[in-house]
């Protein structure tokens, strides 16, 4: 019989709820969380004191906002969440390696198509099946971008903007099929 709670000390906690079923959102009391996978769960809100954070994947959750303090952050899955904005406020999750919003309301990559420039640490940046009409010429600062897919899109011209690909040297893999685009420049077949 213990009489008093057991306290242990980390230096990490890693919480997966995939397999719990749960529908609250998370306290505010895990401020040492460093990874929290709340896929398929019906929690709307992430907790802006979760700071330490470096994976948070929230894919069909019911996330309507990413809170901006997770400066941490390498991994980000909020695909599936029926977003209609990426917020300007992702500018501050430049350690951010690994970018996922695919499946969800977005015509834009950001609310200003500006603030993804500071994403310099961005390898993977999925943005698949939204309602995107462009690629903005932001997109060239991406130094680190490897792989970048936004397929099933609303994409129509790729001509004004589409010098990007020249700043992107580290770029192997580009998906830009199923959109409904009807002029490609010529440099992209030399």
């Amino acid at each position: 019989r213990i009489n008093k709670p057991i306290l242990v000390k980390r230096k990490e906690l890693i919480i997966n709820l995939k397999k719990i079923h749960i529908s609250i959102d998370i306290p505010n009391f895990l401020i040492n969380l460093t990874y929290l996978n709340c896929s398929y769960k019906n929690i709307s809100k992430i907790p802006n004191t979760l700071i330490n954070l470096t994976y948070l994947n929230c894919l069909c959750s019911k996330i309507t906002e990413i809170p901006n303090t997770f400066i941490n952050l390498t991994y980000l899955d909020v695909s599936g969440n029926n977003l209609t904005s990426i917020p300007k406020q992702i500018k501050f999750l430049t350690n951010l390696i690994n970018f996922k919003c695919s499946k969800n309301k977005l015509t834009q990559l950001c609310e200003d198509n500006e603030s993804i420039k500071y994403l310099t640490k961005l390898e993977v940046y999925i943005c698949e099946e939204n309602n995107l009409i462009e690629i903005p010429e932001s997109i060239k600062y991406l130094k680190n971008l490897k792989h970048f897919s936004c397929y099933n899109n609303k994409i129509t011209t790729i001509c004004s903007n589409f010098e990007f690909i020249g700043y992107l040297n580290n770029l192997t893999y580009l998906d830009i099929s199923f959109n409904k685009i009807i002029c490609v420049p010529e440099y992209i077949y030399t």
